[in-house]
């Protein structure tokens, strides 16, 4: 009896070895993930400090990542919000992002209390200008928008986001802009508000008190070139009113005195003489990090740069760039200035001869451009904004990767 079952034993399992071995299923493919990829060359002497990457669908092909805006807080905070615009047969399907995040320890901050990652945008279909910042160095991140008034309908002026202010009125109300710590209006015509803080520094959810004050002569609608920059500074624990106003010959600082009748008289505090060959002129501003120096530039037609440099602290005005011309530069290069006014911009690689690659180029006076970090430093994107931030220059880059739907951005740092 043993023996018939060894044999039999034995010869199941000489059965079993002749046995082929079953097919194996095919392997399902397991798709790439989804992550952005540098888009520096070796030894381009930046370094990526975040980025992002999104598969989008949308039809045409027609898909971007864009950059709202970002900046520094406390020398070492990262803040950004970005968006993905998904192309669609009406409107684009528009997606916000925001972060924080910490570029010395690499790590992600949360944000603040009450702001929400994904805060839904403001829709840009019925309003006549829609714009997004953040304050300067600071994670309190605001959207502008303003509809002018017709057929009875008053012009209307919105700021939300974290913080809240506004103006409405049959009158002009002027153009919506932010200062170091406000939102304004600045002067058009003579029409313009004014918005404070008793507080004086701005918290997630702070509204702002208007005031109706406009700087100019209402019978003169174009005294000033490009408008008049409200400003409100703080520094000496008041809220001091300022404006920064461009006439053809003359930029002129006002400073804003409360007279007994509760009213404003705009004295002229500094002013330097110059020369604006153009009434289309273009400006944008910055800021030192604790706000007592407002630096502006001023882009007047085709004749030139101009930057100045006002302190609040001194009441000291100054010129830097005097219609100068940018070297090296394309188009659409993107700018801003550090605390004396110089101007940093991207612009074509290899001192202008290699019109594929990208250098960015520092302008200082009657000085020729300088080199800013190495030469030729993108391997592959746009460059899509440019910040001078604790003396280094940062940069947000947006590509579509090769061969793919998955479009990215990149934030990168000078070393």
């Amino acid at each position: 009896m043993k023996k018939i079952i060894l044999s039999v034993a034995l010869g199941s399992v000489l059965m079993a070895c002749e046995k082929k071995e079953p097919t194996p299923a095919p392997t399902t493919p397991v798709a790439d993930p989804i992550k952005a990829i540098s888009v520096l060359n070796d030894n381009a002497g930046y370094t990526t400090v975040f980025d992002s990457a999104h598969s989008l669908g949308g039809v045409y092909n027609n898909n971007k990542v864009l950059i709202s805006d970002f900046t520094l807080e406390n020398n070492v905070q990262l803040n950004l919000r970005y968006y993905t615009s998904e192309a669609t047969q009406q409107s684009p399907r528009e997606t916000p992002f925001r972060f924080s995040k910490n570029i010395v320890t690499n790590q992600f901050v949360p944000l603040p209390a009450g702001v929400d990652q994904y805060q839904a945008m403001t829709s840009n279909v019925s309003y006549d200008k829609v714009y997004s910042q953040y304050l300067p160095y600071t994670n309190i991140f605001s959207t502008y928008a303003l509809k002018y008034g017709s057929f009875g309908y008053y012009n209307n002026a919105t700021f939300g986001g974290d913080i809240s202010a506004g103006a409405a009125s049959a009158n002009p109300i002027g153009d919506p802009d932010y200062s170091f710590r406000q939102p304004q209006l600045n002067s058009g015509g003579g029409f313009g508000y004014f918005f404070t803080l008793g507080t004086l520094t701005p918290t997630i959810g702070s509204t702002y008190s208007s005031l109706l004050l406009g700087i100019g002569s209402q019978a003169n609608l174009n005294y000033f070139m490009g408008g008049c920059f409200h400003e409100v500074y703080t520094g000496n624990g008041v809220n001091e009113l300022y404006a920064i106003g461009l006439t053809k010959d003359t930029v002129k600082v006002f400073k804003l005195g409360k007279n007994a009748s509760n009213t404003y008289t705009a004295s002229v505090a500094n002013s330097i003489a110059t020369k604006f060959t153009s009434g289309n002129t273009g400006a944008f501003k910055h800021y030192s990090t604790d706000g007592k120096k407002l630096c502006l530039c001023i882009k007047d037609g085709n004749s030139g740069y101009n930057t100045y440099s006002y302190d609040f602290s001194n009441n000291q005005l100054s010129q830097n760039l005097n219609q100068t011309a940018l070297e090296y530069s394309g188009l659409e290069s993107d700018l801003d200035m550090d605390d004396n006014a110089n101007l940093y911009y991207t612009g074509y690689a290899s001192n202008g001869s290699n019109t594929n690659g990208v250098s960015v180029y520092q302008k200082s006076g009657n000085n020729a451009a300088t080199l800013v970090g190495t030469d030729n430093f993108l391997k592959s994107g746009t460059v899509i904004k440019l910040r001078y931030l604790a003396g280094k220059v940062f940069m947000a880059v947006t590509a579509k990767q090769s061969g793919k739907e998955i479009y990215q951005i990149s934030i990168i740092k000078q070393n």
